[in-house]
């Protein structure tokens, strides 16, 4: 019983609110009541948001419009916790200036990064269920949706072919959380007790390859491994690691005392859609273990947060080709499906749902053969899958996060469903299909080269060339001149932040990033224009109207070429990190 309290005392069965405070109805209506009678309310507060930002919508093609420029110091210098109590109009009002700005990933014209458009349903699925604030951390606050994560480790498990009922896996802070639990597993397995007792001077390395992402390194960093342990693999002339260096280096590392935790695969580069040799990798560290006699065998991980969604075309006849594919695509499709197929034969893999998946951040999941390695991160033993009853499923006693939230299983779950195999067949291979244009419209334009014409998946580096230039642009780098060279950097460079500056004016309705340093001749650096298509709707008509607009801004440029100054933008943007 509550005695002496400003806000409640007790009549009979019933506690009645005696404090204006607790009699706030404005408060409680800022939630979800018990009775759910308004529901309504939630409703009303969605369409209030799209009205506000509806008008802003349609004014470019690009970005919400930007109509209130700032600088940082500026908006967070003048903000505070206010005293009193906002109404929900009050602050939605305020929410149209934080809208300003964001990327439209549905326009065909928005090319910047492997960042899709959102599908509608997950969209909205996760709104509604952000409503009941689930957690899965384990079933009890997450209800069903315990469920739809394993679902989707099983859909995935049987895609690349593996028992199901012996894989594991959870859904992760992005795919920089899937890499480092693979390495973090390797280290359990090639140091014991490290969980409680640290590395103990134990001498670690990784292996990785020289076209992984940043966050292979980034990952030893915060593990303690050190950065510098992190081994960088050179690549053979098609992109993939060079087995026989592999062999050398890891070899090596075996020989002056080092442990192998982990060795970490290309399935699916940004920009060149390279996949590793994994088959092939497998037979050496296999190979290691046996004439080394290792006690322990160092783990396999695939990072395949983009090309897991090429395993969608294990079924489909590439020679009947139902879907009707140029030839062009066709062969891409197959020639990575039947690289990143091999995938079974590694130890993990991850996979980013929002990034191929088309769904809404974040959605990124990692999935390991044997389940049981991933159990052991934690103390307690697991219970089986047909063992599983409600209040059992707990990955919170192995998992890095406490806090997971649910939206992003039910995300993955619902482009499962949804899209089917034939769903995900069309999109990949529409984004194929412009990849590919954009290759070779960039290669045979007078005006550039394809600085990745090897590439299979959907990125195209236009290298420009100088007017002055553009007569000697077949010859090979090497070939030109230091001033020449120099130009050519200082060309494409000026030209992204000539055509930054236009879009930051919605002058333009096509958004392109820059791949700084993409190309060395000696000690000259040379960027690049990155064109990324993951827009469902960048199809062939599209492409033919953006080549024209594309020229025309060229042109313009070369105009005002020799005048423009690089600090005529108004910013430098650090352009997407790429894996």
């Amino acid at each position: 019983m509550i005695k002496n309290s400003k806000c409640w005392k007790l009549k009979g069965n019933k506690m009645k609110i005696q404090n204006e405070i607790c009699r706030n109805e404005q408060l409680y209506n800022s939630f979800l009541n018990p009775s759910l009678s308004n529901l309504g309310e939630f409703e009303k507060q969605i369409k209030k948001i799209i009205e506000l930002i509806r008008e802003q919508l349609t004014l470019s093609n690009i970005r919400i419009e930007r109509t209130e420029r700032k600088q940082y110091d500026e908006v967070v210098g003048n903000s505070f916790i206010p005293d009193k109590y906002n109404t929900d109009d009050e602050i939605i009002e305020k929410l149209g200036f934080y809208f300003q700005g964001l990327v439209k990933w549905n326009s065909p014209g928005v090319m910047i990064n492997v960042n899709p458009p959102s599908m509608l349903l997950p969209i909205a699925a996760n709104a509604c269920c952000s409503l009941f604030n689930p957690n899965l951390a384990m079933d009890v606050p997450a209800g069903n949706l315990a469920y739809a994560e394993l679902e989707v480790i099983k859909m995935l498990s049987d895609l690349v072919g593996w028992d199901y009922k012996k894989t594991g896996g959870l859904f992760t802070f992005g795919g920089k959380g899937t890499v480092l639990y693979a390495i973090r597993i390797g280290l359990n397995e090639c140091v014991k007790n490290a969980k409680y007792d640290g590395l103990r001077n134990e001498k670690i390395k990784v292996f990785s390859t020289s076209q992984g992402h940043p966050c292979h390194y980034e990952n030893c960093e915060w593990l303690g491994i050190g950065k510098n342990n992190c081994i960088r693999l050179p690549l053979t002339d098609e992109g993939t690691i060079d087995m026989e260096i592999a062999e050398e280096q890891m070899e090596k590392a075996i020989i002056d005392g080092n442990k192998i935790a982990c060795i970490i695969v290309n399935g699916g580069s940004t920009l060149y859609t390279t996949i590793d040799q994994i088959d092939k990798m497998i037979d050496l560290r296999d190979r290691l273990v046996k004439k080394y006699n290792l006690p322990y065998v160092p783990h396999v991980h695939v990072d395949s947060v983009i090309g897991w969604a090429w395993l969608m075309f294990k079924e489909y006849d590439f020679q009947k080709n139902p879907l009707g594919f140029s030839d062009m695509a066709r062969k891409e499709l197959n020639y990575v499906y039947n690289a990143i197929r091999n995938i079974e034969k590694a130890d993990s893999f991850g996979a980013d749902f929002h990034k191929t998946g088309f769904t809404p951040y974040l959605s990124s999941v990692f999935i390991i053969k044997d389940k049981r390695k991933l159990f052991e991160l934690g103390e307690e033993e697991q219970a089986d899958l047909h063992e599983l009853e409600f209040g059992l499923y707990a990955p919170f006693g192995y998992s890095l996060e406490s806090s997971r939230a649910a939206t992003s299983a039910l995300s993955a779950w619902i482009s499962l469903k949804q899209l089917g195999k034939e769903g995900y067949q069309k999109l990949i291979g529409t984004l194929v299909e412009a990849g590919c244009d954009m290759r070779n419209y960039f290669e045979n334009a007078p005006y550039s080269r394809c600085a990745n014409i090897t590439a299979h998946g959907f990125a195209a580096l236009a290298m420009l060339y100088p007017c002055e230039l553009q007569e000697k642009k077949w010859r090979a780098l090497n070939e030109f001149t230091e001033e020449e060279l120099l130009s050519i950097a200082e060309y494409n460079h000026k030209f992204y932040l000539y055509m930054l500056d236009l879009q930051s004016k919605n002058k333009i309705d096509f958004a392109l990033d820059y791949v700084s340093k993409h190309t060395t001749v000696g000690n000259i650096k040379i960027g690049v224009i990155k064109l990324y298509p993951m827009s469902p709707f960048c199809n062939s008509q599209f492409l033919s109207r953006f080549y024209i607009k594309f020229e025309d801004l060229l042109s313009k440029f070369n105009e005002i070429y020799d005048r423009l100054k690089l600090s005529d933008s108004p910013y430098r943007p650090k352009p997407f990190v790429t894996r």
